[in-house]
């Protein structure tokens, strides 16, 4: 009986070191997560490392950006990538503030501060370039970040959400659920320039 005892408080011991009611402080895959999407327009540094110059200046950019990644600090569950095109796209994102942070050939990390990101938004950055230093935001009158209505909204409209991207302020809006189907698509810049 005493030994039976013994194992019981032993068990219930472990069940609760192993995260019973209380789990470990830590990244958690969000429940309503963030999309955050767009394009790099240019890459301005002169790459080091292993890196080949090509001919043309669309195949080195195009070589560039192969080489090129983009994550979220302290955001494991995130993930995305950058295209041959320069665009990009992160799935996953936590809500609130957070950091992208780029790679690129002789640039080791480029980051922008993303502040007041909406549950369940889609975040659109127009056209960036990459430096060193900093990323540049070259159209930031053209940032949106989308919030899915529910079945009723049919057209866009203006949403309350204070939303940074850098120092700029974004517009955000809610949007009808058919518009958000390509949140999880990498945007073509050539169709995104007009939007």
């Amino acid at each position: 009986m005493k030994i039976r005892f013994i194992t019981i408080l032993l068990l219930a011991s472990l069940l609760e070191g192993c995260g019973g009611s209380e789990s470990p402080q830590g990244p958690r895959l969000s429940r309503e997560p963030v999309s955050i999407r767009g394009w790099i327009r240019e890459v301005t540094t002169a790459p080091q490392g292993n890196f080949k110059l090509l001919t043309g200046e669309r195949e080195r950019q195009a070589q560039i950006f192969r080489e090129s990644y983009v994550s979220i600090e302290n955001a494991p569950y995130a993930s995305g990538g950058v295209a041959e095109n320069g665009s990009f796209i992160i799935l996953d994102v936590p809500p609130g503030d957070v950091t992208l942070t780029f790679q690129a050939p002789g640039i080791p990390n480029s980051q922008l501060q993303l502040k007041g990101l909406p549950p369940n938004g889609d975040v659109f950055l127009h056209a960036i370039s990459l430096t060193p230093s900093a990323v540049q935001l070259l159209s930031p009158e053209k940032i949106l970040v989308r919030i899915p209505g529910d079945k009723a909204v049919t057209k866009r409209a203006p949403h309350a959400s204070e939303t940074f991207v850098g120092i700029s302020r974004a517009r955000v809006i809610v949007a009808p659920l058919s518009e958000m189907s390509d949140r999880r698509d990498y945007p073509d810049p050539a169709a995104a320039t007009n939007q």
